[in-house]
């Protein structure tokens, strides 16, 4: 997928996800490609991962794991773009989610953004005092 299409998708994503509230069901359905999702990663299949996850935020856009999910398969992809804007929005539906803030803390420092990492660390840091 190119980079232009990844965003879009994001994109459109986002903006479903803003729309909507998932139903119990839909809810459920994505916990469980969540869990597809991590499964596939740890196995190195991470663009069998980045549809899993691209399903699970279709499913509940307000699923933080799954939003954080997708950034994680971006960013083992080189699709930093497309991580930033995943795992932006995860932090943005769970601020005090210390994966999604450490994962987004990473990849501003691989983007050579060392002062949103350290705010982001600092963050981490205080909410485990």
């Amino acid at each position: 997928m190119t980079r232009a299409k990844t965003l879009v998708l994001l994109t459109v994503l986002s903006l479903t996800a803003c729309a909507t509230r998932a139903t119990p069901e839909d809810a459920q359905m994505a916990d469980n490609l969540c869990a597809q999702g991590k499964v596939l990663l740890s196995q190195g299949k991470k663009a069998e991962a980045l549809d899993i996850y691209a399903s699970a935020v279709k499913r509940d856009g307000r699923n933080a794991r799954a939003w954080n999910g997708l950034g994680a398969a971006n960013d083992m992809m080189g699709k930093r773009d497309a991580a930033l804007d995943a795992y932006q929005h995860a932090v943005d539906l769970m601020p005090n989610d210390m994966l999604a803030k450490n994962n987004l803390a990473h990849l501003y420092l691989e983007m050579n953004q060392p002062d949103k990492a350290v705010e982001l660390l600092h963050q981490i840091g205080r909410a485990h005092v």
